[in-house]
């Protein structure tokens, strides 16, 4: 029965919003959802974004305990679980950048999914004219003996006896063809190799943290349904909530 009363209230809000962040929107737009679900409100915003052809969906995170999002559920977790559209999303820990990012950092495990993924990060560096920073965590030979297991960029999992089978690759090879593609559209790109025992995110959020006088953009991609990246971690979620740069999460396969 608010319904009436609150849509013209989040108008008048969200215009406020804008005119302080000197944003330039044609026609602001609430949307309401009558229910208490946020899965149920996910759904409707990525149908509306469908119907409008949006080309991204712009989110904030607030800080939660795995355990609480878990069982609670949240807004951005409902997006990130089932998104077709990419995601930008901040942080807690997110400053606010000044100007256009001038360094896109690509965590990468060269997987297929961010094979599948990374035409459009490049598209995104043309677009913003920044340069593409490839990053490469290699997995530490205790990280499968620490956690029982391999959390990879996506949010995979490899077990124990797979990773004593097949040993990490350097991927030099995957990174100079990717170099290479990413020059033949115009982009400037590097290789980052890291080999040291910090968990990934944790490596990630640090080589990001050197950057900040560029305004750094981390683009990533999201795999792992809601059940996995409770149970094993995601390394997408981990650098979302620590991260001081925002994130743009790709659409995955």
């Amino acid at each position: 029965f608010l319904r009436p009363a609150l849509k013209p209230l989040a108008l008048k809000s969200l215009k406020s919003v804008i005119a302080d962040s000197h944003v330039t929107a044609r026609k602001p737009r609430v949307l309401i959802e009558t229910t208490s679900s946020r899965t149920a409100c996910a759904r409707k915003l990525l149908r509306y974004s469908r119907r409008i052809g949006a080309s991204v969906l712009a989110v904030s995170v607030t800080q939660r305990r795995r355990m609480s999002r878990f069982f609670l559920g949240s807004f951005s977790e409902a997006l990130l679980n089932s998104h077709e559209i990419p995601l930008l999303v901040t942080g807690p820990a997110t400053v606010r950048p000044i100007g256009s990012p001038r360094v896109i950092v690509y965590p990468t495990d060269f997987s297929e999914d961010c094979a599948h993924a990374f035409p459009e990060i490049v598209s995104l560096a043309t677009t913003l004219e920044a340069e593409l920073h490839l990053f490469h965590k290699t997995v530490h030979n205790l990280d499968p003996i620490v956690q029982s297991g391999i959390n990879v960029l996506g949010g995979g999992w490899v077990s124990f006896e797979a990773y004593l089978s097949s040993p990490p690759n350097d991927h030099l090879k995957d990174a100079e063809a990717w170099i290479a593609q990413a020059s033949h559209s115009g982009v400037r790109a590097h290789f980052i190799s890291e080999n040291f025992s910090e968990p990934t995110s944790d490596a990630i959020v640090e080589y990001v943290r050197k950057l900040d006088g560029a305004n750094p953009l981390v683009a990533m991609v999201s795999r792992a349904g809601q059940v996995a990246s409770w149970l094993l971690g995601s390394v997408t979620r981990d650098v979302i909530r620590t991260c001081s740069a925002p994130v743009y999460v790709a659409r995955s396969l």
